[in-house]
């Protein structure tokens, strides 16, 4: 994902617009996401700041919050609603104000903040954050903070999920030492040596720029992190490091003006970091650093970290496209950054329909809005809809993020199904005096049975759907993986499908030569600019096929279904949804892993869905879209997925992995 390098004027303005941060300008109109609060209830909700503000006049309004001197506040996103804070301007400039953010947990959200200091040392941290579900993601998104006496961020060592940090900026006057991210603690070393152990849970920043830093940049340490698109400019100490993580990735990072541009292993310990017995690797692609010393080689027990690619010069200081450049755009949402992006995917659909009457309801880790047939008995949250439908009328719905929580029954309550994404499961319900009523589920990954499960009820050979039936107040619970796809109660008379939609990005590797590719999807098709791409008349759909090629550019689908076929002629990077894929996952349905030595140890995540397909046992698991495992040397352990597999978080443990289509 290469900036676009254009020189838009942004760096040279920062200065001057920084200088004018406390007003309380936002907007007037309404984001889509704020539409649905009704009359703007969320703003309202939260409350024990010592002044409150309403915007206007940009591009989504917000609150602005001024504390007072001495004041202490803390945002804890438990207490917040949908586990978010949002649109905010944070003024805690007066004399002692302490102002931090917690968000632990799973499924948090800091979105469209701006916070201005100085903020003293009492504040440790500004946001603290850690994901506690394996399968949870924490986002921060068109952030903008400015002075702090300490880190801007800090990451708990028991992150196990996966944070998003993007389209945010970090600058610091007071030249105090701190990091922009301490993010090394998810890679903390197994051992006894006063710090918790790392439990591995990934970081992705993106688009984000920092300045005047007097500690580490971006400090990462857990296997699968990523910063790309990033620039650093006038790093007093480290502008970036990996400590611990046997694969972190830096690309398209521009360091200007720093005492070191990169630094390898852990410098605190040198040779002596306990439980480290593999040193580092780093891999780079188009970092560019000025720096007094470029790259920096800390030895762990006697082994070199190791670089995978080279640093290069000339950086470029111009802050990413997005990155907000004071706090009221941060807060407004103006930079473009506060709204997801290209990097979150298109919205998914979810239509409600059937011959009986029907009350359902739902809800999602991200946004709902109405698409189509919603009446006034409808309602919708920020994050959740309910409703009635029948007599073979529907009731359409778009959502992004996952669908979390699902109920849906026939209104003379014959059964009932409710899906809980958190437990993995599915449960049906018959009612007290129901006489037999059949059902059918299918998910994008594995459905197995549970409880409840008697001979009239048969998975089918895929393993990714279900036929059965109950009656007589009877309960049968089902868990999963991957995402719901259908529900059909009573033959018809309630159903609930669900379409999901990706964005497919081809991006050219500058290597000057022109990449041809072909690509099928078994459900619809069209081109995109995502990710700066082109629509280009050498590029050819044809029903769910499409052929084009990439010649230092970038092309882009929109699908929904399965990706079943792709290939391509010469070397170029893949992307679904803004995140990098393995090119060679792509149209393929079946992962093998195959064992090069005992007892090796891999994971990996995928797009769309998985499940066990043949060799599982012991220690190998699927848990929504993630795989691990085990094999020993000779020995194969298969998986079956949809879409693709993500590069971020993926490491092979030294086996070998190939993809096939069956």
């Amino acid at each position: 994902m290469t900036r676009d390098d254009t020189d838009d004027g942004r760096h040279e303005a920062t200065t001057a617009e920084r200088t004018d941060t406390n007003g309380t300008t936002g907007s007037s109109g309404m984001s889509r996401r704020e539409s649905l609060k009704l009359g703007g209830a969320a703003l309202a909700a939260t409350t024990g700041l010592g002044a409150f503000s309403k915007g206007a006049d940009a591009q989504s309004s917000y609150t602005t919050r001024t504390l007072d001197a001495g004041e202490t506040v803390t945002i804890d996103l438990a207490d917040e609603p949908n586990n978010t804070y949002e649109n905010v301007l944070v003024d805690a400039s007066a004399d002692g104000a302490e102002f931090s953010i917690q968000a632990i947990g799973s499924n948090w959200t800091v979105r469209n903040v701006g916070i201005l200091g100085p903020l003293p040392s009492g504040v440790n941290h500004v946001i603290r954050m850690n994901v506690t579900d394996p399968g949870g993601v924490g986002t921060v998104e068109n952030v903008y903070i400015e002075d702090v006496t300490n880190n801007f961020m800090f990451c708990q060592a028991q992150h196990e999920g996966h944070i998003d940090i993007t389209n945010s900026t970090f600058i610091n006057n007071s030249r105090d030492e701190e990091d922009t991210l301490y993010g090394s603690p998810p890679g903390n070393p197994d051992a006894d040596w006063g710090k918790d152990t790392g439990q591995g849970g990934t970081i992705h920043v993106e688009g984000c720029y920092c300045e005047r830093i007097a500690g580490y940049g971006w400090r990462m340490g857990s296997d699968g992190s990523v910063v790309e698109n990033c620039t650093l400019v006038d790093m007093e100490r480290v502008a970036l490091a990996n400590l611990y993580g046997r694969t972190v990735y830096f690309r398209d990072v521009d360091v200007v003006n720093a005492s070191l541009g990169l630094r390898l292993g852990d410098h605190v310990n040198g040779d002596d970091t306990p439980g480290l017995t593999k040193a580092p690797r780093t891999v780079v692609e188009n970092v560019r650093i000025d720096a007094a010393t470029d790259v920096s080689f800390n030895d762990h027990n006697g082994n070199e970290p190791e670089l995978v690619g080279s640093i290069e010069g000339n950086p470029d200081p111009t802050p990413p496209a997005g990155a907000p450049m004071s706090a009221e755009e941060a807060a407004s949402g103006s930079s473009g950054g506060g709204g997801g992006g290209s990097t979150t995917g298109p919205d998914d659909r979810i239509v409600f329909s059937g011959s009986g009457t029907q009350n359902y309801s739902f809800a999602t880790s991200g946004s709902v809005d109405p698409a189509a047939s919603i009446e006034s008995s409808d309602d919708a949250g920020d994050s959740s809809a309910s409703g009635i439908v029948g007599n073979d009328y529907t009731d359409e719905w778009t959502f992004d993020g996952d669908l979390t929580d699902l109920s849906m029954d026939l209104g003379d309550g014959r059964i009932t199904a409710t899906l809980d994404r958190s437990a993995g499961e599915v449960t049906l319900q018959a009612g007290s005096n129901t006489d037999y009523i059949r059902y059918t589920i299918a998910v994008t990954g594995d459905i197995e049975g549970v409880s409840g499960i008697d001979g009239g009820d048969n998975i089918n050979d895929a393993g990714d759907s279900v036929s059965g039936g109950l009656a007589d107040g009877a309960t049968e619970t089902y868990s999963y993986t991957g995402e719901l796809l259908t529900v059909d109660l009573d033959e018809g008379g309630a159903t609930v499908d669900v379409t999901h939609h990706h964005v497919l990005s081809i991006e050219d590797v500058s290597d000057g030569a022109t990449a041809s590719y072909d690509l099928s999807v078994t459900g619809t098709l069209e081109k995109s600019d995502a990710m700066g791409a082109t629509i280009d008349d050498n590029d050819t759909i044809s029903g769910g096929s499409a052929s084009g090629r990439v010649n230092g550019g970038t092309d882009s689908y929109q699908f929904s279904g399965e990706l079943t076929a792709f290939s391509v002629d010469n070397a170029v990077r893949t992307y679904v949804d803004g995140e990098e894929v393995v090119t060679g996952s792509l149209g393929g349905n079946v992962a093998d892993v195959t064992g090069t030595a005992d007892a090796q140890e891999y994971g990996f995540t995928v797009v769309g869905g998985a499940g066990a397909y043949d060799g599982i046992a012991g220690s190998d698991t699927v848990a929504g879209r993630d795989v691990s495992g085990t094999v020993w040397d000779g020995s194969t352990d298969s998986y079956d997925y949809r879409v693709g597999v993500f590069v971020a978080g993926f490491d092979d443990g030294g086996t070998e992995v190939s993809y096939r289509r069956v």
